[in-house]
């Protein structure tokens, strides 16, 4: 597991109906598993910018990687050393 997905795991484990990080799995679905609602995204969006230090723009919430606990985290990722490249 990296960094983004740990961090990621965490912020659901804090503010989702979810005991500990084992149940977080990088497969899930987390609008179906009803751990966040559409205020929830938005409070979700606006920490992994500040925290991440990441802009995401339109494009990424129509990426199905955006509704999983995994996909999102990779996209982190990415979005984290395209920032890095492009700060050298």
């Amino acid at each position: 597991m990296n960094e983004d997905y740990i961090w990621l795991s965490q912020w659901f484990v804090n503010r989702a109906a979810i005991t500990d990080a084992a149940q977080v799995r990088p497969e899930t679905n987390y609008f179906e598993a009803e751990w966040i609602d559409s205020f929830g995204v938005l409070e979700l969006i606006a920490s992994i910018e500040e925290h991440r230090s990441i802009r995401f723009d339109e494009e990424h919430f129509r990426d199905r990687r955006f509704v999983t606990v995994g996909g999102l985290a990779e996209m982190i990722g990415e979005l984290r050393a395209a920032k890095s490249e492009h700060a050298r």
